[in-house]
């Protein structure tokens, strides 16, 4: 994905309380849909690279998965965690 780097300081990035894997990536798409920013597919327009890397510990997926729930419902912008 791109960002403006102007609105990932905005919702202050990733945040770091997500631990392992899961769901960090979707909880900024919605903090940044929350703060206002438009979403533009990008389909069949851009190249799509996913650089490899060991698979992180997934112990923590559920209450990630609930953090992302509860980004969702209470409107979440701001990264508890971040830059």
């Amino acid at each position: 994905m791109g960002i403006w780097k102007k609105d990932l300081i905005k919702i202050k990035g990733f945040d770091e309380k997500y631990q392992g894997w899961g769901h960090e990536d979707s909880d900024l798409i919605i903090r940044l849909i929350n703060s206002g920013i438009k979403r533009k597919s990008g389909k069949f327009a851009v190249t799509v690279i996913h650089l490899g890397h060991p698979i992180l510990d997934r112990s923590n997926q559920k209450q990630n998965f609930e953090r992302l729930m509860g980004a969702i419902k209470n409107k979440k912008i701001k990264a508890e965690i971040g830059i």
